[in-house]
């Protein structure tokens, strides 16, 4: 008897053990979500699966530079930061791979450059403004004169003075409005004159030659305004693209009010910077006697902030003794 009871009991515990275990839950609740991930950092607007392509003109010649501008968009929360990685192929004339050295892929990010001043005029009591903005691929210098105080209807002159390759060396080309020196064209048309080519030899154009190019038979440059300031708003500007002044340059000017005006006094040069000199325009910074423009400052990673598009710029150049073929050169853009 006592053992029947015994046995019962265990059996009871057992049935109890059961009931509790089948009470304890798995877990508690469950959450699913479904979300459809985008890329986060843009290239021109555009996701990895897009071929962006930069088109150089067909057969260009050692030397040479060309930069174009893209863009980097960050649709994060976070700032991201990227970098730049670049390959090089080559295949002669006969389709042959080889080496691809001389040529070369830099970086750049854009430096924002800006230039102000206010030029006193002698005989004036108003200034000439003298402005230059860097923009997306042109830099344009602003010559504001203030005819608008004035009496009469007395000339106004531009040159500008463009320096390339640095200290030490010669100017490469001036834009100016034809002030008469030269009979080929108009007074007031705007004109390219060279000079060189080497450093001893002077002004092509302008000054010392014939050699002048009409600004309008140019595709990388834009001059407006006119030479005489009576009924004119007195401004004159000259936009030049940045694929002739790359990353960086030295500029001089040297705006000039004519005969012509009962005020202020005539034939009042203001040169920029002063220590310019015409028949000395060697590039001397120790004096200084041009104006340094940085336009790019060269990069292999950026950061671009959360929510926001900023600019960059791939320049391309070419030794001068390349060896003939077609050159492929592929840039990554990759994430840090």
């Amino acid at each position: 008897m006592q053992r029947k009871k015994i046995v019962l009991v265990a059996l009871a515990l057992i049935l109890c053990v059961g009931i509790v275990s089948a009470a304890v839950l798995e877990y508690y609740g469950r959450i699913i979500t479904t979300v459809n991930v985008k890329q986060s950092v843009l290239v021109d607007g555009h996701d990895y699966t897009y071929i962006i392509q930069d088109i150089i003109p067909v057969d260009v010649p050692g030397g040479e530079t060309f930069c174009f501008k893209h863009t980097l968009t960050n649709l994060a929360s976070v700032p991201a930061t990227v970098n730049f990685e670049t390959i090089y192929s080559a295949v002669d004339l006969n389709g042959e791979w080889m080496n691809p050295d001389g040529v070369t892929a830099t970086y750049y990010e854009p430096l924002g450059y800006t230039y102000n001043i206010e030029i006193p005029i002698y005989g004036s009591e108003y200034p000439l403004v003298v402005t230059v903005k860097d923009g997306d691929c042109s830099v344009t210098w602003t010559f504001d004169f203030p005819v608008e105080k004035w009496i009469g209807d007395g000339n106004l002159n531009v040159g500008l003075i463009i320096a390339l390759d640095g200290d030490g060396n010669g100017p490469a080309f001036q834009i100016h409005n034809n002030d008469g020196a030269t009979k080929d064209y108009p007074d007031g048309t705007w004109l390219y004159s060279p000079w060189g080519p080497t450093i001893t030899d002077g002004w092509f154009g302008w000054h010392s030659g014939d050699t002048n190019t009409p600004v309008t038979e140019l595709d990388w440059v834009e001059a407006s305004g006119n030479r005489k300031g009576q009924g004119t708003d007195g401004i004159l500007t000259i936009t030049i693209s940045k694929h002739i002044l790359c990353e960086d340059f030295h500029w001089a000017a040297s705006p000039t009010v004519g005969s012509g005006f009962y005020a202020p006094v005539y034939d009042v040069t203001m040169q920029i910077p002063p220590a310019f000199a015409w028949n000395t325009p060697i590039v001397n910074m120790g004096t200084p006697n041009y104006v340094y423009a940085p336009l790019l400052g060269a990069v292999t990673s950026m950061t671009i902030p959360s929510g926001e598009t900023i600019d960059f710029y791939i320049c391309y150049s070419f030794d001068i003794a390349i060896e003939s073929g077609t050159y492929t050169i592929t840039t990554t853009v990759k994430p840090a």
